[in-house]
C-alpha cells in the first residue's frame, strides 16, 4: 500500500505540473480526477469499514502426524449487506512447543451476505500444539490507496503428534521397594518366590531350586515354576521443559526430547505398569495417571501444547507442590541434567535421560544415573536402556 500512495502522490504532483504548463480544461480534468477519485474512495471506505462485520472461522483435523501436509480451510461469514471489494489477512501458525512460526497473507473480496473460503496447507515439521490464527484483517479502497483495519480474527489450535520408536525396556529391580509391595505384574514373571506367576517346561539356563518337582513327577517331564514379579505402585515419568544455556535451542532438539518422552510412557505401559507422566507449567506441577495408550495420547497432547520456559524445573516444581509421589522410578526427560535434581532422590530408582552434546554419561555429582542421547542416536542409545 505504501508504494502505491507514494505512486499516487507522485502522479498528482505529474498531473499539476502538467496543468501548470499545459493550463488548458483537459489537463485540468486529469488533474481534478487523480485527487478526486481516489480520495472519495477513500472517504468511502472510512465511511463504510465500522459497519462491516466480518466473521472468521476454522475447519481443520483435530491431529496431525509430522511431516506430512494437511490441509484446512478458513471460512469467512460477511454479515451485511455491504461488499468489501479487497480485504487482506494474515494466516499464522506457531507450534507452541518449539517455537517454530510460520505466515501467510491473503487477499480477498467478499460479496454482501456471502461466505468466502480460503483453502490453506501447512506441513509441521515437528510435533508440538499448533496455535492457527487469522488475524490483522484490514479492508482496502479499490485503489489500495488507503486501509482500514477490521476488528476480527480466529485461532485455533490441534495437536502435531509425536512419533514414538521400539524400546527394549527393562526396569531395574528396587530392592527398597520390592521388600513392601504386594502388588504383581500379571504379565512378566519375577524373582519373588512368595508368589507363583506360571510353569514352563525345563530350558537350559532355568535354576534348578525352581522345579516344581510335584508337577514333574505327575507329568514325567521337567516343570519349572515362573515366579511372580512385583511392581512398583507409580512409575513417576518427568519432562523437564526448561529453556537454560544447556538445552536445546533446535526445534529438532525439543521434538526429539518429545518422541522419547512419548515412546517411554507406551513401553512403560505395555510393560505392565501404569505410569504416572509430569511436567512444569509456568512453576506448577502438572501431571496425569495413565491406563491406555489414549490416556497416554490425551496428555502428551496436553503436554505439548505448553512451550518450555525459563525458570523452575520440574524436580522443584514437584516439591513445591506438596504432592507425594511414592514411585520406585523416577525417570526424567530433559536437555540438561536439572540443579535441582536432587531433591527426587529418596530410596528410589532416579535416571535422567539427557539430550544433546557432549554424549558423556555415567552419575551426576549428586550420584544420579545420567543416560545420554543424541537426535542421530537416540532410537539405538534408548532401544535396550535399563531403568
Amino acid at each position: 500500500m505504501f508504494k502505491r500512495l507514494i505512486f499516487w502522490l507522485l502522479f498528482i504532483a505529474c498531473a499539476g505540473a502538467l496543468h501548470l504548463f499545459g493550463n488548458n480544461f483537459g489537463t485540468l480534468v486529469i488533474f481534478s480526477a487523480s485527487v478526486i477519485i481516489p480520495g472519495l474512495s477513500g472517504i468511502i471506505l472510512f465511511a463504510t469499514a465500522k459497519f462491516l462485520r466480518l466473521h472468521p472461522i476454522f475447519e481443520l483435523p483435530e491431529t496431525c502426524s509430522k511431516g506430512a501436509e494437511f490441509s484446512g480451510m478458513l471460512l469467512i461469514e460477511h454479515k451485511n449487506r455491504i461488499p468489501a471489494m479487497r480485504v487482506s489477512c494474515l494466516l499464522m501458525c506457531e507450534n507452541l512447543f518449539t517455537g517454530e512460526r510460520v505466515e501467510k497473507p491473503f487477499f480477498f473480496s467478499a460479496a454482501g451476505r456471502r461466505t468466502v473460503k480460503i483453502p490453506f496447507s501447512l506441513m509441521p515439521l515437528h510435533c508440538g500444539g499448533l496455535r492457527i490464527s487469522a488475524m490483522n484483517f484490514s479492508i482496502f479502497d479499490i485503489f489500495g490507496l488507503f486501509s482500514r483495519r477490521l476488528n476480527c480474527c480466529a485461532e485455533t489450535t490441534l495437536t502435531v503428534s509425536a512419533n514414538s520408536f521400539e524400546m527394549n525396556l527393562r526396569l531395574k529391580e528396587n530392592i527398597e521397594s520390592l521388600a513392601d509391595n504386594d502388588e504383581y505384574s500379571m504379565t512378566r514373571p519375577g524373582p519373588d518366590s512368595g508368589e507363583i506367576f506360571g510353569v514352563h517346561e525345563y530350558v537350559p539356563g532355568d535354576p534348578i531350586k525352581s522345579i516344581h518337582w510335584k508337577l514333574t513327577e505327575k507329568l514325567d517331564r521337567v516343570m519349572v515354576r515362573e515366579f511372580g514379579l512385583p511392581v512398583a505402585k507409580q512409575v513417576l515419568l518427568l519432562l523437564d521443559a526448561r529453556i537454560s544455556e544447556n538445552s536445546p535451542t533446535t526445534a529438532e532438539g525439543w521434538d526429539t526430547i518429545a518422541e522419547v518422552f512419548t515412546s517411554l510412557a507406551l513401553s512403560i505401559l505395555r510393560f505392565g505398569i501404569r505410569p504416572t507422566v509430569g511436567r512444569q507449567n509456568d512453576g506448577v506441577f502438572i501431571s496425569r495417571e495413565l491406563e491406555t495408550e489414549e490416556e497416554i495420547a490425551a496428555a502428551i497432547s496436553e503436554f505439548l501444547a505448553v512451550p518450555p520456559k525459563k525458570g523452575a524445573g520440574v524436580a522443584s516444581c514437584l516439591r513445591t507442590s506438596q504432592v507425594n509421589f511414592a514411585a520406585d522410578h523416577i525417570i526424567v526427560v530433559s536437555p540438561d541434567i536439572p540443579p535441582d535434581i536432587s531433591v527426587l532422590q529418596g530410596g528410589n530408582r532416579l535416571i535422567v535421560l539427557r539430550y544433546g552434546e557432549p554424549a558423556t554419561g555415567g552419575y551426576s555429582e549428586a550420584g544420579v544415573l545420567c543416560v545420554p542421547f543424541s537426535r542421530d542416536d537416540y532410537q539405538t542409545t534408548l532401544f535396550g536402556v535399563v531403568l
